[in-house]
């Protein structure tokens, strides 16, 4: 694929649901030529389609105020639409042919594949200025789907590879993650990460997990962004936060369902499920217990509870201080805690505050 002779594009993308938005946009993030508008329904499509000069349409079906069926019925009644071609991605594969009726050039199928959709929007574009180029503007029925055909994706060596997917997922869920805390002057979840890679490394993991660990913990409560719900920062849940917390997971497991498998959305999935698990199996869901938690989960279990006994929590007053909080620490060792990671963390308590420390600092800077 040969973006850069397709000059600069803008792509608009329709979807309701703020994390297929960001993984689109992830896949382009290398591409400075690319330009993305966001709707989160059909009004918000149109509205931004009379305003703008649009290249292509990403369209999802079930939107709310007006749906993908109401919203390329309408684009496909306007003439001076006809040039844009409009792609759907849904999970409904019943309700494609009905797209198609209505005018869609292409679809793809949720979970999709991140080379595939990069494909199709490129020869979508391209043979949009190619029929430019030939002064030829008709773009009926009989030109829409060609794209299917021009190009065939498992001949092109654009691929990515693991890495990038791992790349785009990253980027996707620290994304999501600053939605979480752009009001919070301390960035609690960046100094649980730091912490938490901190204790990977004296915990003698390599520096590429560690680098893991501190992503997945970064990552780990994006799911309170989806169900637009912070939940407060404390380090024993109380009875009533601990619905909204499966809640949420729940949700974030469901969305991570969506993209490809990679090392690090595993990983962070398993976390997502078990870092509120306890080594006694006391915690919640599922309550889990022993080696049915994962090392990872060990790892940022001990270090969320240590950050949050030292910090101002949801009542705005500091909880305690370090003294207790190192007490508190040491006496959850084979109930809450791991025994193994609460020994390697109380021997390295030094490094572990110096740790939160300059974080802090750096979070008071910014």
């Amino acid at each position: 694929m040969k973006w850069k002779e397709l000059g600069e594009i803008t792509v608009l993308v329709a979807d309701d649901d703020l994390f297929n938005r960001q993984l689109i946009k992830s896949i382009f993030n290398h591409m400075p030529s690319v330009f993305f508008v966001e709707a989160t329904n059909g009004i918000e499509t149109l509205k931004s389609m009379k305003m703008q000069d649009i290249d292509i349409l990403l369209l999802d079906i079930y939107m709310p105020l007006m749906n993908g069926f109401e919203t390329i019925k309408e684009i496909r009644s306007h003439l001076e639409y006809d040039h844009i071609p409009v792609l759907t991605i849904s999970t409904d594969e019943s309700a494609i042919d009905k797209m198609y009726q209505l005018g869609i050039d292409d679809h793809m199928i949720k979970p999709f594949d991140i080379p595939a959709l990069a494909m199709k929007i490129y020869t979508n574009i391209q043979r949009i200025r190619r029929m430019t180029r030939h002064a030829n503007p008709a773009h009926d029925a009989n030109s829409r789907g060609d794209a299917n055909n021009d190009n065939d994706t498992t001949n092109s060596t654009d691929n990515y590879t693991i890495d990038d997917i791992e790349d785009m997922h990253k980027h996707i869920f620290k994304k999501l993650q600053e939605l979480t805390t752009h009001k919070i002057m301390i960035n609690d979840e960046s100094i649980v990460a730091s912490i938490a890679r901190e204790l990977a490394l004296l915990s003698e993991y390599k520096e590429k997990d560690a680098e893991l660990v501190y992503h997945v913990a970064l990552s780990r409560n994006i799911g309170s962004a989806i169900v637009l719900n912070e939940i407060p920062y404390y380090w024993d849940c109380p009875e009533d936060d601990k619905k909204t917390h499966t809640e949420y997971m729940t949700k974030a497991c469901l969305m991570l369902d969506t993209v490809i498998e990679s090392v690090f959305s595993k990983a962070l999935k398993s976390v997502m499920r078990n870092h509120k698990e306890h080594y006694d199996g006391s915690g919640f869901p599922e309550k889990k217990s022993g080696d049915e938690i994962d090392d990872f989960s060990y790892i940022i279990q001990i270090v969320e509870m240590f950050h949050a006994l030292l910090s101002s929590g949801y009542r705005d007053v500091k909880l305690h201080d370090l003294d207790e909080a190192i007490a508190l620490i040491a006496e959850e060792k084979g109930k809450r805690l791991s025994p193994k990671f609460v020994d390697i963390f109380l021997e390295n308590i030094d490094k572990i505050v110096n740790v939160r420390d300059e974080e802090i600092r750096k979070s008071l800077s910014l």
